[in-house]
């Protein structure tokens, strides 16, 4: 399914946080993994009393040092990962253009899998709007991890210490073997919403499900609008119509379960409920232990945003589970 995996750095400890899942998938699919680092420098960062030649030499010493300390940080990275060949990809473009650029080279089996900051806390950080940045202007299937990490709880010891602190450069004492071996998904979760589009992640699902042996749970939210769409046939009431919405999503999981199973699937589940599509999902994936949302997404780029993708937004932003994301086309 993904014969590449890219993983995006910022050398923040929670950029790493996805490698736990880097090695799941890589082995699952026996995927090749780069790992990318973009390096920014700014040229009229130099002294100002540098001019003419001395200029370029001097800006290329600082790039070949920061050159030098990302390959350093990615070497510590590469330790981590085993038995899948890994490579590093270092670059001088901003983050997104980096990322979209090595991405897009046969992207319909290229994943890029990468750590956010979601929208709740304190605020979007770098890494969080780098991600969105990415997620809606990039072809590329996507895994997000939104990990739950103390990260100032590590600058408050830093600053007892007498240390500078910052998320964004590489700390050699804050090791990459924090998160050691794969991760364990054991359910994966599959928001359906009766289109065609939503349904183009179920071939992912599959082949992951039977690569890791997990449990495939559909799942489909009633929303506001379903009731809508339906309240002209039920003037009787609103308990009537819902009961009839909560029908007729439960028919169309029966029928779709009954189908994957013909075709040999037999892990499979359903469950429907009933109210916002994002909250619900979020809080299906808390209930399940290890368990991985599945599920469509569009970009910004084409024909605009779909339905799917606006709920996938939200799941990414407030889901601690991890999300990959499939792209229709």
């Amino acid at each position: 399914m993904f014969t590449r995996i890219i993983v995006p750095f910022d050398g923040s400890k929670r950029s790493e946080a996805v490698l736990p899942y880097v090695r799941l998938l890589a082995g699952a699919f026996e995927s090749e993994v780069s790992l990318l680092r973009a390096v920014e420098f700014d040229e009229n960062s130099l002294p100002v009393d540098y001019i003419g030649p001395m200029v370029e030499i001097k800006a290329n010493e600082a790039r070949e040092r920061l050159r030098e300390r990302a390959q350093s940080y990615l070497a510590n990275l590469q330790l981590s990962i085993e038995d899948v060949q890994v490579d590093q990809v270092i670059s001088f473009e901003d983050p997104v253009s980096a990322i979209t650029t090595e991405s897009s080279k046969d992207f319909l089996k290229t994943l890029v899998a990468m750590s956010t900051h979601g929208r709740t806390g304190i605020g979007r950080l770098i890494v969080g709007s780098v991600t969105d940045r990415v997620l809606h202007n990039s072809s590329n299937p996507m895994l997000i991890v939104r990990p739950e990490i103390d990260e100032d709880r590590l600058e408050r010891e830093s600053w007892r210490q007498g240390e500078s602190f910052s998320i964004h450069l590489e700390r050699p004492d804050i090791p990459a073997q924090d998160f050691e071996g794969p991760a364990e998904i054991d359910t994966l979760i599959v928001p359906l919403d009766g289109s065609e589009t939503s349904e183009k992640s179920l071939a992912t699902a599959i082949d992951l499900a039977g690569r890791i042996d997990a449990k495939i749970l559909l799942l489909r939210v009633a929303s506001s609008t379903m009731q809508m769409s339906m309240a002209s046939e039920w003037p009787a009431g609103y308990p009537d119509m819902l009961t009839a919405v909560e029908d007729a999503s439960k028919g169309y999981l029966v029928l779709k379960v009954e189908e994957l199973k013909q075709q040999g699937l037999e892990n499979i589940d359903f469950i429907v409920l009933v109210g916002d599509a994002a909250a619900n999902i979020v809080e299906t994936a808390d209930q399940h232990a290890n368990s991985m949302i599945v599920m469509t997404s569009r970009g910004r780029a084409g024909l605009g945003r779909a339905i799917m993708g606006s709920v996938a937004d939200r799941v990414v932003s407030t889901s601690t589970a991890p999300v990959l994301l499939v792209r229709p086309d």
